[in-house]
């Protein structure tokens, strides 16, 4: 789904500007020749959404005044919450314009430029999609976090980095962001979800729920021509997020199921078994041993090279989590006028 999303787009408002506020700044080139080179910017305005979530918007302060830039959590101002949602930013985007029209911000589009919206002359600058996935419980979820931290990598981002709860790929890079956390966690940390809407069904879905979200900016959107929201569909938001995690490579704390303990050979198996409970292999094994047998591990996501804390016993198979537990909208969300989109 997508959900946070920073774009401009062509509308006619008020000639005050959306943001009253104008921050004047002057270059040193001013400062040297006395010439006029004062610039500047209006500052955003805060508007609330559903359940008091909010976005930003601003004039870009053109002299037509007809630009404005929309930033914030899109699904979160249109239906209070981002559990679940859409992967069309063209729909997220006209919601939004119509939700912003009725609340009297001046804005004051013209046909032409509602028909553009609706088709996709959007620019977008920033753009997060995401794919939920569901486990037994929120201890389950917390726990893949915790398991996963000690044997995630990735194709020229290398080991995964944790920051609070969250794991992070590239985090801060100027083209795309990885990163991985439990839902539930995220919404007692951040108090993130309207006690309006807190419900017994929607809590325990979002207590089971493990996120997976790609932020992608605007140097990225440039590179591969998807800087418009008419570029965009379901199927290529799908496509980006397979690709992002067939990149992932998940080793070391992970646990094997006993199906495959039995397919190992019984040297492997109890060199595995070493491992779990801690050993450093390096210094039980022959070199050629465990060169040998960690070559053979690897195959089964194991990697031995990680020490294990002693006796911390893995108890998550961590890929399997990722390729059987993507969740869609339940039905009962619908029943409790949850959906918005």
């Amino acid at each position: 789904m997508i959900d946070y999303i920073k774009c401009n787009l062509e509308c006619d408002h008020s000639s005050m500007g959306i943001g009253s506020n104008f921050i004047a700044k002057v270059s040193l080139a001013q400062l040297t020749d006395n010439t006029d080179t004062t610039y500047g910017f209006y500052t955003g305005l805060e508007v609330k959404g559903k359940h008091n979530s909010k976005i930003r918007i601003r004039t870009l302060g053109d002299k037509a005044n007809n630009r404005i830039e929309i930033e914030g959590n899109l699904a979160k101002f249109l239906q209070g919450h981002n559990l679940f949602g859409i992967n069309d930013p063209v729909k997220l985007i006209s919601l939004t314009i119509e939700q912003l029209i009725i609340n009297n911000l001046g804005l004051k589009p013209t046909k032409t430029q509602l028909e553009d919206i609706n088709n996709g002359f959007v620019k977008i600058t920033k753009i997060d999609i995401n794919r939920n996935f569901h486990l037994p419980s929120k201890t389950e979820a917390d726990k893949w976090i915790v398991e996963a931290k000690d044997g995630m990598t990735m194709n020229y981002y290398g080991h995964v980095k944790q920051y609070n709860s969250t794991l992070y790929f590239g985090k801060g890079e100027k083209t795309k962001e990885l990163k991985f956390y439990a839902k539930g966690s995220e919404i007692v940390d951040n108090k993130s979800l309207a006690e309006s809407i807190q419900t017994p069904q929607l809590l325990e879905y979002a207590n089971k729920m493990l996120r997976f979200e790609v932020r992608l900016n605007s140097k990225w959107l440039r590179e591969k021509e998807l800087s418009y929201a008419r570029n965009w569909n379901e199927e290529l938001v799908e496509s980006l997020l397979d690709e992002s995690l067939s990149r992932i490579v998940l080793t070391g704390n992970m646990q094997l199921s006993d199906k495959k303990l039995l397919d190992l050979k019984s040297t492997l198996a109890s060199t595995y078994y070493k491992w779990v409970e801690g050993y450093c292999l390096k210094d039980c094994l022959k070199p050629s041993t465990y060169h040998k047998h960690k070559r053979e591990l690897l195959k089964h996501g194991i990697d031995i090279t990680i020490v294990l804390p002693k006796f911390k016993k893995p108890t998550l198979d961590l890929a399997e989590v990722l390729t059987d537990n993507v969740i869609g909208i339940p039905e009962w969300a619908y029943e409790q006028k949850l959906v918005a989109l």
